[in-house]
């Protein structure tokens, strides 16, 4: 898959966190996903968690797309970024409701 352009859709925000629904060329396919956690140290952390394989080329691309349009966007550019990528075989998503 070459990834042209990213569309990131933002789920949930808190405080110190943020989970990104990441999209492809306007598709309805969500690729993954990016949480965002900032500490109070100065530290930003990204994880990434694709739902399919990708080349490292596509994985590095994406990861400036995220560093330009949502971590520098976000004044989240200061101190330190830890990336983490992970490519998950399965995913299911719950809900609970009392």
């Amino acid at each position: 898959m070459r990834m042209t352009k990213f569309n990131f859709i933002r789920e949930v925000r808190t405080q110190f966190s943020e989970i990104w629904g990441i999209y492809i060329d306007n598709t309805e396919n969500c690729i993954g996903r990016a949480d965002i956690h900032i500490d109070g140290r100065n530290s930003t952390y990204l994880y990434v968690t694709l739902f399919e394989s990708h080349d490292d080329d596509d994985i590095k691309v994406l990861v400036s797309a995220l560093d330009d349009q949502i971590i520098n966007t976000a004044n989240h550019e200061d101190g330190n970024l830890m990336i983490d990528v992970s490519i998950a075989k399965e995913y299911k998503t719950l809900s609970m409701e009392n």
